[in-house]
């Protein structure tokens, strides 16, 4: 006879010859497994812009992670310097060198990135959001700002045509607001510029504005 609650040996064999164990009481519950802790999903928080304090941009990812980039002057180029904050405490300093210009979506893009890169103090899921913040959110807000900067330089060349007088006036201001605008981004006047007639370079000149326009709009 089998003690209550226990399978007979006859069973037993039985019920091990088809893989089922029986090495316990019958009537006991089966045990459940552990889970095994979770690391919690950080929250994708609102996208903050970057600001300047001085000559520090601050790029605000989150409110626990925070970088400060800047830029300083050398003797074969420029470096840009970058501080990743967790909780209001620095805990990585990054560095990268050029020589003349970046091919960067934006100002201090690859430093900042590689400050996240580097860190040991993040988790991944945070490494994750500061990575997107960088490389997906900011390349958004920096494409809105500049079309968006670009269509109002459009708008102030446009007001040569109320400014001026004679087609040269009218040219002249829509010249000079272009460049002014444009220095340092790319804009580059044909070397044959002051030979071309008046109405050569309205026609080219209200090319430029209809564009710059339209990506503002």
């Amino acid at each position: 006879m089998a003690r209550k609650g226990w399978f007979n040996e006859s069973h037993r064999h039985a019920l091990a010859s088809k893989g089922i164990s029986t090495g316990r009481k019958v009537d006991e519950p089966m045990p459940m497994p552990t889970p095994k802790p979770k690391i919690p999903e950080p929250e994708k928080p609102k996208f903050n812009p970057p600001y300047q304090e001085g000559e520090d941009t601050i790029f605000p990812i989150s409110d626990r992670i925070k970088i400060i980039a800047y830029y300083k002057k050398m003797r074969d180029g420029f470096n840009h310097y970058a501080t990743l904050y967790i909780d209001g405490e620095p805990v990585t300093d990054t560095k990268i060198h050029y020589i003349n210009r970046t091919w960067e979506s934006y100002d201090f893009q690859s430093v900042i990135a590689q400050a996240v890169d580097m860190t040991k103090a993040l988790t991944p899921p945070e490494r994750e959001m500061a990575m997107a913040y960088i490389h997906k959110d900011m390349d958004k807000y920096e494409h809105a700002r500049v079309n968006a900067e670009f269509g109002m330089i459009g708008k102030i060349a446009q007001l040569g045509e109320v400014f001026g007088s004679t087609q040269k006036e009218k040219n002249d201001w829509k010249a000079r607001m272009l460049k002014a605008g444009l220095e340092g981004k790319g804009l580059e006047m044909p070397e044959d510029w002051d030979t071309l007639d008046e109405e050569t370079k309205e026609a080219r000149l209200n090319k430029v504005i209809a564009m710059m326009k339209q990506g503002g709009e």
